[in-house]
């Protein structure tokens, strides 16, 4: 349920996005789709969840593509990796927010 709000929100924000250049389009609808997907995962597949946060933000800065407000969803990511995760996936988890922090 949490994932089709996220979901929608963030179509809805896509097409409401002013694009620069056509070449933004596509990476833009990936981060939505990336973050609605891992959303939708954070229960279930925690660790994949938070591997697909790290390779949507990855895309986001090979292709200099803005931040969208849907991506504050990312926080259900952290919680679920808090939450439901193996020890792993927590502490890699842990180390993520302040290593995303020197990315951005």
């Amino acid at each position: 349920m949490v994932a089709a709000i996220v979901g929608l929100a963030g179509l809805v924000e896509f097409a409401t996005t002013t694009v620069e250049s056509e070449s933004t389009i596509l990476p833009l609808f990936l981060v939505v789709a990336g973050t609605t997907a891992a959303v939708g995962l954070s229960r279930h597949a925690p660790g994949v969840a938070l591997a697909l946060v790290w390779v949507m933000c990855g895309l986001q800065a090979l292709t200099a593509t803005p931040v969208l407000m849907v991506e504050v969803a990312v926080g259900v990511v952290a919680f679920g990796t808090a939450r439901w995760g193996s020890a792993a996936t927590v502490a890699l988890s842990a180390l993520s927010i302040p290593a995303a922090g020197f990315c951005v």
